[in-house]
C-alpha cells in the first residue's frame, strides 16, 4: 500500500499521463461591435454539434473583457486523428467564417499535451512550497528582550 503524502522540494509533481496525446486548439476572435452575440451563436451552435462527436473531449466559449473584447473558442480532442478531421471537415468552415469576420486579426494555437492534473497539482505545488518557505532561514528579531 502507497501512501499519499505531499513531495519534498525538489520531488517531480506527478501529472496524470495519457499513453496518447490530446489535442488543444484556442482561436481567438475580434468581434466588431455590436456582432459579438452573433458570434457567440455561430460558435455554439458548432460547439453543439461538435460535442456530439465523441472525438471532442471539451469544448468552450468565453468572452475576455476590455478593450478588444475578444471572444475566445477552445476545443479539447482524443487524438490528432480527431482533430485533423474536425478542422477538414464543413463544421470547422463556419469558424473560419467568422474567422474571416474577425476586426482584428485572430489568433489560433494548437497544443499537443500528453501530461495533464488537477487539483492534485495545485496541492503538491503548494506543499512543496510551504515546504521549502519553512527551510528558509527567518528573519533576526528587531530589539532586545528584556527580563526581570
Amino acid at each position: 500500500m502507497v501512501e499519499n503524502s505531499a513531495p519534498a522540494a525538489g520531488d517531480l509533481v506527478c501529472f496524470w499521463y495519457s499513453p496518447s496525446s490530446m489535442y488543444l486548439s484556442l482561436i481567438k476572435l475580434y468581434p466588431p461591435s455590436g456582432h459579438e452575440q452573433d458570434f457567440i451563436e455561430i460558435l455554439n451552435s458548432v460547439k453543439c454539434t461538435v460535442l456530439g462527436t465523441g472525438a471532442c473531449l471539451g469544448c468552450s466559449i468565453s468572452v475576455e473583457v476590455g478593450d478588444a473584447g475578444a471572444t475566445c473558442y477552445a476545443t479539447q480532442w482524443r487524438n490528432r486523428g480527431a482533430l485533423d478531421r474536425y478542422l477538414s471537415s464543413p463544421l470547422f468552415n463556419r469558424v473560419l467564417e467568422v474567422m474571416e469576420l474577425s476586426q482584428l486579426p485572430p489568433e489560433v494555437f494548437f497544443y499537443e499535451i500528453s501530461l495533464s492534473g488537477g487539483l492534485d497539482v495545485v496541492e503538491q505545488a503548494r506543499a512543496a512550497h510551504c515546504a521549502t518557505s519553512q527551510e528558509q532561514p527567518q528573519p533576526a528579531t528587531q530589539g532586545r528582550h528584556h527580563g526581570n
